[in-house]
Order: C-alpha cells, then sequence, then structure tokens
C-alpha cells in the first residue's frame, strides 16, 4: 500500500516525466538550421527543468533530406528539420520550396512562410501524418562554377551544372540553357574536382562549409531560390507531451527559427568574404540580366502549375 504509492508519486514528479526528443538533420553542426536547433535544444531543455531532453543526431548520421523524412514515418525520429522541396514525395504541392524566383526578396519568404500561405502548408503536412511547427531558413542558392566568369545568361549555355535529384531544379537550369546533372551530394565535391560538372547551385554557406570553395573559382548572386526548411514532428511525439510541455516546445520552435535566421543572415556576407579573400571572384548580374534569370524562373513557375495548385503559387507571390 504506501510504498506503491509512495513510487506513484515520486513518478509524477517532473523527472519521472522526463521525455527524449530525437532531432535529426542532414546539416552540419556549423549550418544556420543546425544552430537553430542547438538554440531550440538549449531552451527547451532550461524551460522544461529537464522534464525534457532533445538529443541531435545531425551531419546526415541518419541519411539525408528523405531518408530523415522516413524516419519519422517509422519513429526512429522524433522531429527533423528537411528542404522543403523533398516533401513532394508525400505532396506535390511541395514542389513550390523549389520553384525559382517564388520570392523576390528573403523577407518576403519569411512573410509568406509566416502567414497564410504558410498556414495552408502545416495544413497539408497534417494531411499525410506530419506535424509542421516552423521553418528554418537554409539560405539563398546561387551558381559556384570554374571557368570564365558567368555575367550574362548566354555564358552560362553549356555548361553543366550540378543540381540535387529534384525535377523541378532540373527544369529551371534547363530552361537557362546549361546542362543539368543530377549528382548526388556526397559525389559533388569529386564530379568538381575531375571536371565531371563545371559548378553547382547551393547556398554560400553550404559552398563554404562543404568545401566547396576549394573546388570553384567564381560565385554568381543568382538569389535564384530562398531556401526554406520545414521543421516537422511526429504527431506521435508531440501526443507523448503534456500540456505544459507542448508550450515549452512551440515556444522552443520560435527560438529555434529566430536564432536560425540571423545565422543565416551573417552567413552568406561571412562566407563570400572568406571567398574573396581566397583570391576568388564574385559576380553580381546587372538588373538587366537578373531580369533574364527571373524571366525564365516565372516559365518554370507556370510550368509546375499542372503539377502544384496554381492558387497556391499566386499565393506565395503575393508576399513579394
Amino acid at each position: 500500500g504506501d510504498a506503491a504509492e509512495a513510487e506513484e508519486s515520486s513518478d509524477s514528479a517532473p523527472v519521472g516525466d522526463a521525455v527524449t526528443i530525437r532531432y535529426g538533420s542532414a546539416d552540419a553542426e556549423e549550418a544556420a538550421v543546425v544552430q537553430g536547433l542547438y538554440a531550440f535544444k538549449e531552451y527547451v531543455e532550461a524551460e522544461s527543468g529537464g522534464s525534457i531532453k532533445v538529443e541531435p543526431y545531425i551531419n546526415g548520421v541518419l541519411g539525408g533530406d528523405r531518408e530523415l523524412c522516413e524516419a519519422l514515418q517509422l519513429g526512429t525520429v522524433d522531429m527533423t528539420i528537411v528542404m522543403g522541396g523533398i516533401l513532394a514525395n508525400y505532396d506535390k504541392d511541395f514542389n513550390i520550396f523549389g520553384l525559382p524566383y517564388l520570392w523576390e526578396t528573403k523577407q518576403a519568404s519569411y512573410d509568406a512562410v509566416d502567414g497564410e500561405f504558410g498556414q495552408k502548408m502545416i495544413e497539408k503536412a497534417d494531411a499525410f501524418g506530419f506535424k509542421l511547427m516552423g521553418y528554418g531558413d537554409g539560405g539563398a542558392y546561387h551558381i559556384g562554377y570554374t571557368g570564365k566568369p558567368i555575367d550574362s545568361l548566354d555564358a552560362l549555355k553549356g555548361l553543366k551544372i550540378r543540381v540535387p535529384e529534384i525535377d523541378v531544379d532540373i527544369a529551371f537550369f534547363s530552361g537557362l540553357g546549361s546542362t543539368p546533372t543530377p549528382i548526388s551530394f556526397s559525389e559533388t565535391y569529386t564530379a568538381l574536382e575531375q571536371g565531371v560538372v563545371n559548378g553547382l547551385e547551393l547556398s554560400i554557406e553550404l559552398m563554404d562549409q562543404s568545401q566547396f570553395f576549394d573546388a570553384i573559382d567564381n560565385i554568381t548572386l543568382t538569389n535564384h531560390v530562398q531556401c526554406l526548411f520545414p521543421i516537422l514532428m511526429a504527431p506521435s511525439a508531440w501526443n507523448k507531451l503534456s500540456p505544459e510541455q507542448q508550450e515549452i516546445v512551440l515556444a522552443g520552435i520560435e527560438k529555434q527559427v529566430e536564432v536560425n535566421r540571423e545565422k543565416a543572415a551573417d552567413a552568406e556576407a561571412t562566407s563570400l568574404e572568406k571567398f574573396e579573400g581566397m583570391g576568388k571572384t564574385v559576380i553580381e548580374l546587372s538588373d538587366e540580366e537578373m531580369a533574364k534569370y527571373q524571366a525564365v524562373g516565372e516559365q518554370i513557375q507556370d510550368q509546375y502549375k499542372e503539377i502544384i495548385d496554381p492558387e497556391l503559387i499566386e499565393l506565395a507571390r503575393s508576399y513579394n
């Protein structure tokens, strides 16, 4: 009697209710998205008085974004942060996150995901069983390459550009007149070194962290995708939390997004400075040339209206 009751009451103390959240990311510790993840961990562990533990699984130890989504479904991770476009595997409307020049500025992309557009995507993720909690920032995409500087659309013709195995990227780089070459991320450095490809599209921060600066001579600031990373949680993991713990997690997500965005803003500027310090070239497109790139982006957006809900595209664009 008494012993059992004493045991029960100690079980209901905060420590007895400790919940562990396993949080996966394919990115490295210094990446802005992972810096956000660590801010989440720090906040949630402190605010919950240790009743929530966050275990980061970073550096792709559980695989890339696709594998992380599968792990979330299987329950081997409780949370993950992945590229938005990867969720097109579950709902074609998530291709929208890869559309070139959908958002003209970083701020427009933030306004979209913080507003009605972001809410609509939360509902879509809900429908295939993921709890979408917020959006991290993986930087803006530009082109890094070897060879003569690309200061015009014509200069890109015939260049072999590494792209991820994502249809939107392939369509865009074909539209630009280059030769898109889908290669897995892990094989990209070797492909650049051996001249299998002349360049790649990526955020400046990731080019830097993945050592691609050594393998390229120039970066042209095309700013063609504002790369947003949905923060996902398994509903089963969410449901294990008490209402108080859920409040703490939601506030932790806000903290994560804030830190991630700050770090992303600084990272691009810092990495560009480092690149130029290596004696390499950063090219800004003239307004006239940028307009040509954007025109190709709009063609791709129109093509994708057959795949993505056209109203969703219009809604996203309304934040510009």
